[in-house]
């Protein structure tokens, strides 16, 4: 069995054929075949192995990858847990509130939400004195 499994195995000459019957017909048909020939080659070719480690590296290795999945898990747990805790807040907040005054908070204007369009993003430098973008 071939190591590509998204396309059957082609004849060839039989495709070589077919594209030069799609091209108009041609006298090139060696020059498709060896084109198909590479394309099976690159397709055809062997997965690399990773390498064999000796078993203390091996297990060390294990072992770091083990602590990473551990700690990034708990990264994400922590900031999840602030995260919901803060949504928890402001939804007792709103529920604090007197009807009135809820509704109006949870009506959400399109002026309000919209991202300010001179907003002045964090750059690594400051701006430049008298620089002018419309010149470029």
């Amino acid at each position: 069995m071939c190591a590509r499994s998204f396309a059957k195995s082609v004849n060839p000459a039989k495709a070589a054929k077919a594209i030069a019957a799609k091209k108009g017909g041609g006298d090139d048909s060696q020059d498709d075949s060896k084109e198909i020939e590479f394309l099976k080659l690159i397709c055809d070719s062997p997965r690399r192995k990773p390498p064999k480690f000796p078993e203390d590296v091996a297990k060390q290795n294990f072992e770091i990858g083990h602590r990473y999945n551990v700690e990034t898990s708990r990264q994400h747990n922590r900031s999840m847990w602030d995260l919901q805790l803060k949504l928890d807040l402001k939804t007792s907040a709103m529920k604090a509130l007197p009807p009135e005054e809820r509704e109006w908070a949870m009506n959400i204007e399109k002026e309000d939400a919209a991202f300010p369009l001179d907003f002045r993003h964090p750059t690594w430098t400051p701006p430049i004195k008298g620089f002018d973008p419309d010149k470029y």
